[in-house]
């Protein structure tokens, strides 16, 4: 296989052999589309056109290839998060698969584990590693775990729908003159917060916030996504996959084959204005003809509390109340005293990086 500056060897794995690509070449994408993600019981796949993939922001794509063709990949995305307010260099596991012909024969515990101590040892001092693991998902658990990860905080997912979303006041996009002042206002919301990131922030000039007399009440982040879903868990579960699809008005809301949705981050909200944050939400569904929105926010912070005891959600907050995921970490030359005492700060979950 020929080897360029955009396609580097990095080492070889009996007959396979190991390489590492700043883009997602077609087979990679092909092979992301196949894999169904989650569990057993709560699994999809990415639905959809390719763009997310080729628009993602500083990826190292890492295939194992058989001569020419791929059988695994995995991909880490460069990020700068902020842990309270000080800059760490990180590096977000955002995707593994694996074709099934190479299942169960000890080669993806083995190129996982090169994999990632080849990624370990060439990245710079003060690194974090993270990775979000579905809370049932035994086997990327088990991956994790023996690459020496260890659970940091749970996310929960949040839900939004309407069936009808209507125009909102008082609700406007950012203009380039304002984006500072937007970002130093996200900075003081999360700065007692770990791993915020803005780099998916006015992405598509999507971030839009509720406004009165100049000042902002409320804020959000939005990125479109398609999920094709296969299974999903529990009564509750079964009743949206199976009954809810069936009922003109609330397939708007899920439809399993095409769940069409507004993954949402970097929400802002002044205290006690929350109702403002419904408006932008409905707005934003609105503008994108969509019905439903989720968003990924740590389970025990103050923002994701507040929001759940709302009873103003729509339907769909029905079905994802106990949908939870693992944010799991790994340190590159930090002091544990620093990482015991980042233990005790809500995350922040970028949906670009997790839908």
């Amino acid at each position: 296989m020929v080897q360029t500056l955009e396609k580097l060897m990095i080492f070889s794995e009996g007959e396979f052999s190991v390489f590492l690509e700043r883009s997602f070449n077609n087979q990679v994408i092909a092979l992301l589309k196949e894999t169904i993600w989650g569990t057993g019981d709560t699994s999809y796949s990415h639905g959809g056109d390719q763009m997310q993939l080729r628009e993602m922001h500083d990826p190292y794509v890492i295939t194992l290839c058989d001569g020419e063709i791929v059988k695994a990949s995995i991909v880490f995305c460069k990020r700068e998060v902020y842990m309270k307010g000080v800059k760490y260099n990180s590096f977000y596991i955002r995707y593994f698969s694996a074709h099934p012909s190479i299942k169960g024969k000890g080669i993806i515990k083995s190129f996982c584990e090169n994999v990632f101590d080849y990624v370990f040892q060439n990245a710079p001092e003060r690194t974090l590693f993270y990775a979000l693991v579905e809370k049932d998902n035994l086997a990327s658990k088990r991956i994790i775990d023996i690459l020496g990860f260890r659970l940091f905080r749970t996310i929960s997912t949040i839900g939004f729908s309407r069936v009808s979303p209507k125009p909102q006041a008082n609700v406007f996009g950012c203009c380039d003159c304002e984006r500072d002042v937007y970002e130093d206002l996200l900075h003081s919301f999360y700065k007692n917060y770990s791993f915020f990131q803005l780099k998916s922030l006015f992405l598509k000039s999507d971030f839009h916030v509720y406004r009165v007399n100049g000042e902002v009440l409320a804020g959000v982040q939005a990125h479109k996504s398609l999920w094709v879903v296969k299974n999903l868990k529990g009564a509750k579960g079964i009743l949206l996959q199976n009954l809810v699809p069936k009922i003109p008005y609330l397939r708007r809301i899920f439809n399993p084959e095409e769940f069409k949705f507004l993954g949402l981050e970097s929400v802002y909200v002044k205290p006690g204005h929350e109702d403002k944050l419904m408006a932008v939400i409905e707005y934003l569904l609105h503008k994108h003809k969509l019905n439903s929105a989720l968003f990924f926010s740590d389970k025990e912070s103050e923002l994701t509390k507040q929001l759940q005891s709302r009873k103003d959600l729509g339907l769909i907050s029905k079905f994802t109340g106990n949908t939870e995921a693992q944010l799991m970490i790994k340190c590159k030359d930090i002091d544990e005293d620093v990482v015991y005492d980042l233990l005790n700060l809500p995350a922040f979950i970028s949906s670009y990086d997790t839908i």
